[in-house]
């Protein structure tokens, strides 16, 4: 239960038990730092973030706009940074299916 807790604590949700895959949620803090092997850091920060702005309105990574759903082990472990960009409403739109993570894909 501690690492599910941690996990979601900073947006990160294990979706599919098995599978190297994060499903995105709403961080709890506007600034998370893991620090990684060999001296990497995989920063995730989200400003905005407050109690009215829980939903996530569009992610950076490394400074490229990312439309998935879901992040992958292996990009966490590169390091880098992860930006969130929050609002107070959820953005609903259709996802095509390279941006749903294995375990919603038809």
């Amino acid at each position: 239960m501690a690492s599910w807790y941690v996990l979601s604590s900073i947006g990160l949700y294990p979706l599919c038990p098995g599978t190297p895959e994060y499903v995105f949620t709403s961080p709890l803090f506007p600034k998370i730092t893991l620090h990684l092997a060999q001296d990497k850091d995989f920063v995730i920060t989200a400003p905005a973030n407050d109690a009215k702005n829980v939903y996530v309105q569009q992610r950076q990574l490394n400074g490229v706009d990312d439309q998935r759903t879901w992040i992958t082990y292996q990009d966490i472990m590169r390091g880098g940074e992860l930006h969130l960009d929050m609002g107070p409403e959820a953005k609903i739109r259709d996802l095509p299916t390279e941006d749903l993570p294995y375990s919603a894909t038809p």
